[in-house]
């Protein structure tokens, strides 16, 4: 059984997922070099800090998307999207992992 959406907020959601799933893609392509490259140009941070590169990561993602509301957050299986108690989690490329525990670094 498909819920109908409940709000405006739900309504939104379609969209920022089509855009976030976009720049995802986009990202994959990325080499581990090219992603760092991004990420610290995108976020302005540090990618040899862990925390900067978790940080970098997710501005990275959502930048210049508007968010209707909703917050991006990393999720061990890729980017989660919340408002109120609603949320979905999209997938992420391996090479992101690799990013973030910094074994893509050469």
């Amino acid at each position: 059984m498909i819920n109908p959406p409940h709000s405006r907020t739900d309504l939104l959601l379609a969209p920022l997922v089509l855009d976030i799933d976009e720049r995802l893609e986009t990202m994959a392509s990325l080499s581990a070099k090219d992603l760092e490259a991004r990420v610290a140009l995108d976020a302005n941070v540090d990618t040899t800090n862990p925390h900067q590169r978790l940080v970098g990561l997710l501005i990275a993602v959502t930048q210049q998307i508007d968010m209707r509301g909703w917050q991006a957050s990393l999720h061990p299986r890729g980017v989660k999207l919340e408002h109120s108690d609603h949320s979905i989690v999209l997938g992420v490329p391996a090479t992101f992992a690799a990013f973030l525990d910094g074994s893509a670094r050469t």
